[in-house]
């Protein structure tokens, strides 16, 4: 099985647990091995992942790595709002780049970079399993970040990604 093959199937075996768990609250399910399996996958797989996520465009790579990671943070009991106002941030940044042409200002790649210091920060305060999470979160984050340079469309690849991983984090019932 390929490398978006098999991250496909194993987060669709915890969000399957994480839906069921969702429809009946007083369901009792243990997904601590589902995010385990997948935390690994991920971690191991952050670079290739990383790689492809701007190299196709048909968005494949972006929403089966968002739905990985929003499964895997919510399985890890990360809160949205611990996520929600990085993403903030970078739609913010977002919006400042609306008159820019094909590149975007060193001033927006700076307040970018700041984001991650702004990350660990969070992570710091998070409890042992959240932090784990929301560390392979930040590995991504900064790889990403890493790639985009002062390419436009990378940044808008980026937010896009951020985006779904807080979409992906809501539907499997982050709170």
């Amino acid at each position: 099985m390929n490398g978006l093959g098999e991250l496909k199937t194993l987060t669709k075996n915890l969000g399957r647990k994480l839906l069921l768990k969702q429809k009946n609250k007083n369901y009792r399910l243990d997904v601590k091995g589902e995010v385990e399996e997948l935390k690994r996958f991920l971690k191991e797989s952050h670079k290739n992942f990383v790689e492809e996520l701007f190299l196709k465009e048909d968005g494949e790579v972006l929403v089966s790595v968002s739905e990985a990671l929003g499964a895997l943070l919510v399985g890890s009991g990360v809160s949205s709002s611990m996520i929600r106002n990085i993403f903030g941030y970078v739609k913010k940044l977002d919006l400042e780049t609306m008159n820019m042409n094909d590149t975007i200002q060193k001033e927006i790649t700076y307040k970018l970079r700041l984001l991650s210091p702004k990350l660990a920060y969070i992570i710091g305060r998070a409890g042992r399993s959240e932090k784990e999470a929301l560390t392979l979160l930040k590995i991504y984050f900064d790889n990403t970040v890493e790639k985009i340079g002062n390419d436009k469309k990378k940044f808008k690849t980026f937010v896009d990604f951020f985006e779904s991983i807080l979409a992906y984090h809501k539907y499997y019932g982050g709170k």
